[in-house]
């Protein structure tokens, strides 16, 4: 379940899998995963925010006994002026939409289409106002500009990426709950 604010977004990120019935898993895999969280929502903040904000991604747990933490992105204003100033900020509840979707509106984030490319590269087919149509060995995925804007920047892109490598060990799931 998410939980929103306006500068503040709560959702839970969950490994699941065969590999996990032992309620254990790998740091080496856990900790660059989550820390490359981290990096690719600063990267996203910094594309559409510029300085006028900043992200940072903590981590709670959920409950004693699980693999289940919640991790809530807070960002910071980084002046008066800017929120007087009539500029759209991109809030850090859209920050999470574009990076890891699950927003109820059927719109996927960068997350998504990258594990639906399973590492192939697509080719942009369409461009709309909207959005852009990527299609990859006979996949067509329509995805929002902003979200086309982070595929296109590789170090959000690379970041992601490192969020779901731990699905190529063996019987490891489903990388991010909402």
């Amino acid at each position: 379940m998410t939980v929103r604010t306006d500068r503040e977004v709560e959702f839970p990120v969950s490994y699941d899998g065969d590999a996990l019935t032992q309620n254990t898993m790998d740091v080496r895999d856990l900790a660059p995963a989550l820390l490359a969280l981290g990096q690719s929502f600063e990267r996203a903040n910094s594309l559409f925010n510029g300085s006028r904000a900043s992200v940072s991604l903590h981590i709670r747990a959920i409950k004693p006994g699980s693999f289940e933490i919640g991790l809530f992105l807070q960002q910071l204003l980084e002046g008066a002026t800017d929120v007087l100033s009539g500029d759209l900020m991109v809030s850090a509840f859209v920050l999470k939409e574009l990076q890891i979707g699950g927003g109820g509106q059927g719109v996927i984030g960068l997350l998504q289409l990258l594990k639906q490319l399973h590492g192939k590269i697509p080719q942009q087919i369409e461009e709309t106002p909207d959005g852009i149509t990527f299609e990859a060995d006979n996949v067509k995925l329509f995805v929002p500009t902003e979200v086309a804007r982070l595929y296109r920047d590789r170090p959000t892109r690379d970041n992601l990426e490192a969020v779901i490598r731990p699905l190529l060990k063996q019987g490891i799931v489903s990388p991010i709950k909402h």
